[in-house]
């Protein structure tokens, strides 16, 4: 879940109301070498409330799982390219 938003609340990054969210996306879009764990733990978090957002189709609710599974492991910018990868496959764009 994104702080301060109910988890049926789908929320896109630049409107994350804290900015702290668009400085950890922009790190990991221009592939910056500055991406810090803490980029990593709100890219993933953010990650997970799109995954999670039921208003997404899987054809199996065990991909949506694997993916947050994935995501729990995350850590680099590749870790971040290869969910969001699959993302993009089932129709989600999160950027």
């Amino acid at each position: 879940m994104i702080h301060g938003y109910p988890d049926h609340t789908l929320v896109y990054w630049k409107n994350e109301q804290s900015g702290q969210l668009a400085i950890a996306v922009l790190q990991y879009l221009n592939n910056s070498r500055n991406f810090r764990d803490i980029h990593a733990d709100l890219l993933r978090d953010y990650l997970k409330h799109w995954t999670s957002f039921r208003g997404h189709y899987f054809s199996k609710e065990e991909d949506r799982q694997n993916l947050l599974k994935q995501l729990d492991k995350a850590q680099s910018i590749k870790d971040f390219n290869q969910i969001i990868e699959q993302l993009l496959k089932v129709g989600i764009d999160p950027f």
